[in-house]
Parts: structure tokens; sequence; C-alpha cells
């Protein structure tokens, strides 16, 4: 799956959910998380930048693949950090304390591990799938587990299952703003689409009201308004419904590629790249 900066997007946003995953029982830790390229091929998923700086700063990678190259990666990038964060005329002062780096790499699965992590004593390991049902445990509703649900679940029959009830509780949770219901409700329409390749958009949209009808919900009214399904019921000819070029627009913004909005909103591909370039 194509998930790189769908992570970029999702901690960008809220980077208090990396501490989730760390399972860190003290306040939001960062300020920000952003994507960081050092120099070439020297780069990292995000960067948590403490608002203490007492406290260190982190370098996290997702990886979703197995790569034996990850470990050496990760630590190219927590080096570069910190040398990006202990200047070098400081550095020979000998009551300089140098600023701390930590590297973490979460795993979707432990199988997908590669061997030589103890190589890397700065390196911490986080496996996703295990660490989302220990969340799912203390609270069932979490928005992280309702939204990488597709992501780590293997069988598709329970991701199907709960892609409804899980597409709501996104939209409707009392946790999140109305900007971040509506960009995770997206984003886990893109993972389910990855998910289900071989389903058509009217597939994965009976799959999302299977339990929880869209309309019945009030983001999902929202998008409805907004030209998903008005534009489809209508018929768009050449691509100049207004309502339906916001929604392409909201999707390529998204991190959506060309096939991937023309498989959603059921568009012709040439004209989905019409759109966008309007």
């Amino acid at each position: 799956m194509e998930t790189d900066q769908a992570f970029v997007d999702i901690f960008g946003r809220r980077p208090d959910w990396l501490g989730e995953l760390e399972g860190r029982i003290r306040p939001v830790r960062g300020r920000i998380a952003r994507p960081k390229v050092f120099k070439a091929k020297v780069e990292s998923d995000l960067v948590l930048e403490p608002v203490d700086p007492e406290d260190p700063s982190q370098v996290w990678e997702f990886q979703l693949y197995y790569d034996r190259g990850i470990f050496v990666r990760t630590e190219s990038a927590r080096l570069a950090q910190w040398r990006q964060i202990n200047p070098a005329n400081r550095l020979r002062l000998r009551d300089y304390v140098p600023r701390r780096v930590e590297g973490i790499v979460v795993f979707g699965e432990r199988s997908l591990c590669p061997p030589g992590s103890g190589e890397f004593p700065h390196l911490r390991i986080l496996h996703l799938d295990e660490r989302l049902a220990e969340l799912e445990e203390t609270d069932p509703q979490t928005p992280l587990v309702l939204l990488l649900r597709p992501l780590v679940v293997d069988s598709d029959s329970v991701v199907a299952e709960h892609a409804a009830a899980d597409y709501h509780g996104l939209q409707e949770h009392p946790g999140l703003d109305h900007e971040e219901r509506r960009c995770f409700s997206v984003m886990f329409m893109q993972f389910l689409m990855q998910r289900f390749r071989n389903q058509t958009p009217e597939e994965i949209r009976i799959m999302i009201k299977e339990l929880v009808p869209v309309e019945e919900t009030r983001a999902g009214r929202e998008l409805i308004e907004k030209g998903i399904e008005k534009g489809i019921e209508k018929g768009i000819e050449k691509g100049k419904a207004q309502a339906m070029l916001d929604v392409v627009h909201r999707l390529q913004l998204q991190g959506l590629g060309l096939e991937e909005i023309a498989r959603l909103t059921g568009l012709p591909l040439d004209q989905v790249g019409a759109m966008i370039r309007e």
C-alpha cells in the first residue's frame, strides 16, 4: 500500500497520536511533526520536535513491507538530525550537553522486522498491529484504531465487516474537529480502495454504508452536498460540475493519484486529469 504520505498527513495533523503509539503516559510532547529531508538519500517519514528542549527529538519511520535496509536508513536520518540540532561550534564547548535524538521504526507486523536490530541500540521498534490491538482494548473507538484497521488487520472480511462502523466513527468522533473528520474519512476511503482494489467505487460505498448509511451521518451529508453522490447521480459529462470539481481537488490534496480518484468518483481517468488542471 502507498502509505508514506498518509502517515505524514495523519501524524503531522495529530503528533499527539505518536505518543499513543509509544504508550507514553505524559502530555503531548511534540508541537509539530513534519516530513524531513536532510540531504540527498538521507530522509525519514517524520521528525517530532519536542516542546521541552530537554526531551529528545524523534525520527520516525513507518515500514509496511520487508526491507533489510530500514535500520541503516533510520539510523542515518537520526544522526543527520543530531548533527542539525547540535551545532559544531557548540560541540567544542566542554559544558555543552548535546541534545538527544531517538529513532523509532514502526513495523506493520513482527514478520516485517528484519534481523539485525541489535546493531542499532539507539533505535526502538514498535509493531503497529500489536499496538493498535492494545489501544483497542482500552478504547475501541480511538480514532487511530478506526482509521488504520484496513492497514493492519489480515482478514479482508473483518475489515469489510467493520468498514461502515469505522467510517461512521471517524465522521462523528467527538475527539476530532471538523477538518480532521473530513480528512481522516477521506484517508479511510483511500485505504479501503487500496485494500480492495478489485472492488468498484459503488461496492466500496456499499461497504461503507453497510452498517450506517452515509446519508445519515453529519459528515456524510456534507460530502453528499458537496457533490460525490449528486455528481454521480446527475452524470458528469465534461467535468464542469463545481461540486464534483471540489471533490476531485480535495481528494488530490489528500495524496490520491489520478487512478484512485477516478475509481472513487467513477469519472474517466482523462476527465479527472482535466479537472485537476483547472
